[in-house]
């Protein structure tokens, strides 16, 4: 007699993630995250909702004249990543980019001190699926424009990545961007700066341009990047699924 054995075994994993943007502060209608010259060295801002595990964090901050930034906490202690930073020339200003990865599930806001009271913008934004990101060398592709300049391209070798272009203004009423998604936005009023935060996600390599439109901006400082997408076999270990 011949015995046949059979095994079944039952196999659950997670697929490949889509990039998604959750959410945004300031959103593309709320001016909350800008604060003006003379009112303090620390500055926080907190994004709408709890995040959810796993996801990424984007932040952009902008410091006025001769400051720098000297500290930075995270309301769900998450190590954030400087990936770049810039300068506007003529104005002293500094401009930081800061990427965390794997965020918790409960509210985050990022606190940032200054060397001195000077003007401070914010913008904090929310992911998902899109791969580790910890120095420039994780992004796919970055550009930063002479100062002024309103466009801005990125040349990507991925097949699906997150393009965000960001923008740094003195003297905008109104910012806008195409193509893409406008997530979030400070126009200048009175003694404050403007920033722009827009994105686009794309499912081929190429080279994508963002168009800026600053309406009476003495000065622009833009930025643009490929994130890549999280890879199936990441997200698997993102999401605690073991294979072999």
């Amino acid at each position: 007699m011949t015995k046949t054995i059979v095994f079944a075994f039952l196999f659950s994993c997670a697929a490949q993630s889509a990039i998604t943007f959750k959410q945004a502060q300031p959103s593309a209608s709320a001016l909350t995250c800008a604060f003006a010259g003379g009112t303090g060295t620390s500055h926080t801002c907190t994004l709408p909702s709890n995040t959810t595990a796993g996801d990424t964090i984007i932040v952009f901050v902008e410091v006025d004249l001769s400051s720098v930034v000297t500290g930075m906490s995270s309301a769900q202690g998450l190590t954030y990543n400087l990936i770049t930073t810039w300068q506007d020339n003529t104005l002293a200003r500094s401009l930081y980019l800061y990427i965390a990865n794997n965020s918790g599930s409960a509210s985050e806001g990022v606190t940032f001190t200054s060397s001195a009271p000077d003007k401070m913008t914010i913008a904090i934004l929310e992911y998902a699926g899109l791969s580790a990101v910890t120095s420039s060398a994780n992004l796919d592709g970055l550009t930063k424009p002479a100062d002024g300049t309103l466009t801005c391209a990125v040349t990507t070798t991925n097949a699906s990545d997150l393009i965000v272009s960001i923008i740094g203004t003195v003297g905008s009423t109104s910012i806008t961007a195409s193509p893409g998604n406008l997530r979030s936005v400070q126009n200048n009023t009175a003694g404050y700066m403007g920033e722009g935060v827009n994105d686009q996600i794309v499912f081929s390599a190429g080279t994508y341009t963002t168009i800026w439109v600053a309406v009476g901006a003495s000065h622009v400082m833009p930025v643009c990047f490929g994130v890549p997408q999280l890879s199936a076999a990441a997200n698997k270990i993102r999401h605690g699924v073991q294979t072999q």
